[in-house]
């Protein structure tokens, strides 16, 4: 597997290291992206497969950018992983947040500055179950309720917090 990007609280690369070490102590800050797939006003979002860091968290379709990938070659190749999904031609880059988290399990950590990309698609999906075990469209203001007593990955938890903020700014 090639190396993720390390970088600074500004997201400015300051080096390279494995998947493996860079979610190993602490964790090491790295590169990292959500992806908000939008479809008739709703949101699509997986639970991690059980053999996955964070298994059976809730998700954005999330990933690392590798070194010497693109952005957006990182988001299609993503997409097409996860969810079987080609085609999509326009991301939107919305904003970014730097979070770290820990899990039940010391394998468990992750130190990223995450960027959130959005796009539109009603194709077909074909979830990869190696990836996710479950996907559902639920609505930014229903997500809460609709996974109550689930566990909620903070790269769920802090992008939807924003973007909800978000739309009642500009009401």
């Amino acid at each position: 597997m090639p190396n993720v990007i390390l970088c600074d609280e500004k997201g400015n690369p300051i080096g390279e290291t494995s998947v493996e070490d860079a979610h190993s102590g602490s964790g090491k800050r790295h590169l990292a992206f959500v992806i908000v797939i939008e479809k008739a006003g709703k949101v699509l979002v997986q639970r991690r497969a059980k053999n996955k860091r964070f298994p059976g968290y809730w998700e954005f379709p999330a990933s690392h950018i590798f070194v010497g990938e693109t952005w957006e070659n990182a988001l299609k190749r993503t997409l097409k992983k996860e969810l079987g999904i080609d085609g999509v031609e326009k991301f939107e880059r919305l904003f970014h947040f730097i979070y770290s988290a820990k899990g039940e399990r010391e394998t468990d950590v992750e130190n990223e500055y995450c960027v959130v990309f959005k796009c539109v698609y009603n194709g077909e999906i074909k979830m990869n179950t190696e990836e996710a075990d479950q996907i559902k469209f639920v609505r930014l203001e229903d997500l809460e309720m609709e996974l109550k007593g689930e566990k909620i990955s903070a790269w769920l938890k802090i992008p939807v917090e924003i973007m909800l903020k978000g739309t009642k700014n500009a009401s």
